[in-house]
């Protein structure tokens, strides 16, 4: 769900930087896939503009060096790079720049425009410095790109350019600059790409490449930029009187991994009076791993008392955009996204049920023991020999399970299996009381109770994939034949009242009580050789699962009446008041035992974990195995894997402090050792 920015809030669209306020269901707005931070330009969801709500409060995120602000509602989900997804009111009071301005990686689509380089120089050369003459001959009318220049430098670079390409052009004489004229034929091509108002097509923008970019960019200094600073200290500046200029390269360079910071002011030259535009551009890098500079700029955050203007949002496919207020640009958005609903999630519903909203992995969730045993009295030696036992007995692994068939009287209760899973049924007989794969987990913790602990983290296996997406399809097919028109297709439903709807939600049962029977019988076998090897019992078990749906009773937030209503959790750990909870961190950071406080407005829900910074995909790009077993040192663990290493995760102590008005924090664990599925 989107909330809301300041009125005067930019999108980057198809045809530049334009403001939300004025945003069409045409235009086509740039999302970044925050998996591989690239971008594509899609139609937008759904445009908010509104008026401010009674006791709503805004607050103002003042950049102090640069004397700017971004300024959203209390609950719009701000792009805070360690935190994706983190509501306004949450972010703390002091944040640096880097959390917030970051740019896309170039295009998903990965087309390019069809013309030199040198041809792209020139374009660049024609929005910032040319001028389209048109010629009225009677019988026709003709056009013509025209240069009007002083510098010698611009000069000489201009017909460099032009002699390259093989253009024809004039130099007629004038005492006061030096005009170039193109010949007709050459510029008719251009000025079909610039337009008579010397602003890039759409097509032009949403199909530059990475190279073709920074082509661009770097000529723009050429064009209309502080060169000798460029020359001497690799600063990229921009000045220009042509606005359309300055946004062009604004737009170019915040999807192709630049950062951007555009200033206005006006002055007067004579008797005219004349507007001047700035633009600071920094590549991404530069701007987050220098050890000091631009992206060491205090944030500080403030409520503003005194807004009374519309707030703005779009909602999107993604999730995240780049926006931009008062010339400086960052990617603002929702929050860390699965298929169908983000994860992380939690919603109600009266007559329907949704797949995708459960998710593929039916009861996913938590198992925590408290045992009796003082972690003061543990070994490194004792927790080796625990650690390599559980290993030994529990199998875990993509696919992997037990050699014989495991009994459990819980099959004999399986509902009627559709034909084209009923081969996950005859798996599942075999990977009851096994680990799986992924951020699967088996760990042993100390709490600041000074208890060992025992906690895992698992689900149904391959069983719940299949009934997820068997069922996904026939919510598909039945939305298909009704007409139903749904956001994304993983959104699809099924009526409760309806066959597949009631087929379904017994399949989803199934499936979580033999999630709940896997994960009892693999702490039954942690607890067993946790015990037996330290001579101590079990103080206390708490499990509980993040991925489901369940018949609840809830206030009804308009009428304030009791209504009983399906809830959906995906990735979302329930919080009913007094009721104790799992949110683990990561292999090497805390996790907390929680105790949930009951707030309606959550529908009684809180994160089912730290949630991920950075897809796998980008971890195993970034991160080195060296690196990664330093920051585990003292922590024992079965291998490394570079997609679980803890900066994949965010803040655990944030996102606990986050969530504060949902829970409160009882215990707080920290790893002794961890065996991962992954």
């Amino acid at each position: 769900m989107a909330d809301c920015l300041s009125e005067d809030t930019e999108i980057l669209t198809n045809s530049g930087f334009k403001k939300i306020i004025n945003l069409s269901e045409c235009d086509l707005i740039a999302n970044i896939d925050i998996e591989d931070n690239l971008v594509f330009f899609e139609k937008p969801k759904k445009i908010i503009i509104r008026d401010i709500k009674n006791n709503e409060k805004m607050f103002e995120f003042k950049i102090k060096h640069l004397n700017k602000s971004i300024i959203t509602s209390e609950k719009h989900r701000m792009s805070y790079i360690d935190k994706l997804g983190l509501i306004s009111s949450k972010i703390p009071e002091i944040t640096y720049i880097k959390n917030y301005v970051w740019s896309g990686k170039g295009l998903k689509n990965n087309v390019s425009i069809n013309l030199t380089n040198d041809e792209l120089r020139l374009l660049i050369w024609i929005i910032g410095d040319g001028n389209i003459t048109i010629t009225d001959n009677k019988s026709s009318i003709n056009k013509r790109i025209r240069f009007g220049l002083r510098k010698k430098r611009k000069i000489d670079r201009l017909l460099s350019i032009l002699n390259n390409i093989g253009i024809k052009y004039t130099m007629p004489k004038n005492n006061k600059q030096t005009s170039i004229y193109l010949s007709t034929d050459c510029s008719r091509k251009y000025i079909e790409i610039v337009s008579d108002y010397k602003n890039l097509l759409i097509e032009f923008i949403v199909n530059v490449n990475k190279e073709q970019a920074d082509v661009l960019i770097y000529e723009a200094i050429m064009v209309d930029g502080d060169y000798e600073n460029f020359i001497k200290h690799g600063t990229i500046r921009l000045n220009s009187t042509n606005k359309k200029f300055i946004d062009t390269i604004s737009a170019i360079s915040s999807i192709n991994g630049y950062i951007n910071n555009c200033n206005f002011r006006k002055t007067k030259l004579g008797n005219r009076e004349l507007s001047i535009y700035y633009c600071s551009i920094i590549p991404t890098d530069r701007c987050i791993f220098s050890k000091n500079g631009f992206h060491n700029n205090k944030v500080i955050k403030h409520e503003l008392y005194d807004y009374n203007k519309k707030v703005v949002c779009v909602e999107c496919k993604t999730g995240f955009f780049i926006a931009r207020q008062n010339g400086l640009t960052f990617t603002t958005g929702n929050c860390h996204l699965g298929y169908g609903v983000p994860i992380g999630s939690a919603f109600a519903t009266k007559d329907i049920i949704l797949p995708y909203a459960v998710g593929s992995d039916c009861g996913c969730g938590m198992f925590a023991t408290k045992l009796s045993y003082l972690w003061q009295d543990l070994t490194p030696e004792i927790i080796d020999r625990i650690m390599k036992e559980i290993m030994r007995v529990i199998p875990f692994g993509t696919g992997i399970g037990h050699r014989i068939e495991q009994k459990w009287d819980g099959f004999d209760k399986a509902p009627e299996f559709p034909t084209y899973i009923q081969a996950a049924l005859e798996t599942a007989r075999y990977q009851l009381g096994s680990l799986g794969a992924g951020n699967h987990f088996v760990s042993l913790l100390k709490g600041n109770d000074d208890h060992v602990w025992l906690m895992i983290h698992s689900g149904s296996r391959n069983l719940g994939a299949n009934v997820c997406t068997e069922f996904y399809h026939r919510a598909k097919n039945f939305c298909s034949e009704n007409n139903i028109e749904v956001p994304t297709p993983h959104l699809s439903y099924l009526p409760l009242d309806h066959e597949d709807g009631q087929w379904y939600f017994s399949m989803m049962n199934f499936a979580l009580d033999f999630a709940k029977e896997n994960r009892r019988r693999m702490m039954t076998v942690c607890e067993t050789i946790a015990c037996g090897m330290l001579g101590c019992t079990v103080d206390q078990e708490i499990d509980i699962h993040h991925n489901y749906a369940n018949f609840e009773v809830h206030e009804d937030e308009i009428s304030g009446i009791q209504k009983e209503v399906l809830v959906h959790r995906k990735g979302a750990t329930p919080a009913f008041k007094g009721q104790l909870g799992i949110i683990p961190g990561s292999m090497g950071t805390s996790s907390y035992i929680v105790e949930g406080l009951g707030n309606e407005a959550s529908l009684c829900t809180v994160s089912h974990g730290a949630g991920r910074a950075m897809s796998r995909k980008q971890a195993k790009k970034l991160f080195k195995v060296e690196d990664t077993k330093k920051l585990l040192e003292g922590i024992w663990y079965n291998h490394i894997a570079l997609d679980e290493d803890p900066r994949c995760y965010k803040d655990i102590n944030e996102v606990i402090k986050a969530q504060d008005d949902l829970v409160k924090p009882i215990v707080k664990l920290d790893p002794l050792g961890c065996i991962i599925g992954s």
